[in-house]
């Protein structure tokens, strides 16, 4: 339920207040979410900052970027930060380089220049379109795989 999130009522819907108020909100349920451990909140290397570091339960290195609305350039900034980190290799004793990265954006819309961008990378990019919706009275927070229209609630 997001009784603690900054929400605000528009025209068709909730949204979240801020970006700011999406990442707190995610931070907080990002194991129920995604089974993620979060390692570092707004961590800057190399000049970028990165909005969530986090490790999967095999310590592999997980990097999310949020949106709070549309944004077309949203796989060349998970690009950077991939480089960053992987020439800086922080948080070495929580996190296992061999591993191949996971770059996740998390918005509620991605414009169609992220998926021609993704379509010519070799890097694996996870776009999870979230949605604030009304059930039983309450609103939640739904996160949906856009490839494999995988849904989980909080």
């Amino acid at each position: 339920m997001l009784s603690s999130a900054a929400l605000r009522k528009t025209g068709s819907g909730w949204e979240f207040a801020s970006e700011e108020a999406l990442e707190d909100f995610v931070e907080v349920h990002l194991q129920s979410l995604l089974g993620l451990t979060v390692i570092k909140r707004q961590f800057t290397v190399n000049e970028q900052r990165c909005d969530i570091i986090a490790v999967d339960e095999n310590k592999r290195l997980v990097v999310l970027e949020f949106k709070n609305g549309e944004d077309r350039y949203v796989v060349q900034q998970l690009t950077r930060y991939y480089d960053a980190l992987l020439e800086h290799k922080p948080f070495a004793d929580s996190v296992d380089y061999a591993q191949l990265v996971r770059l996740i954006a998390i918005a509620p819309k991605f414009h169609r220049d992220n998926f021609t961008d993704r379509k010519y990378h070799w890097l694996f990019f996870q776009f999870l379109q979230f949605a604030i919706v009304l059930s039983e009275n309450h609103l939640n927070l739904q996160l949906k795989d856009v490839d494999t229209q995988h849904i989980s609630v909080v």
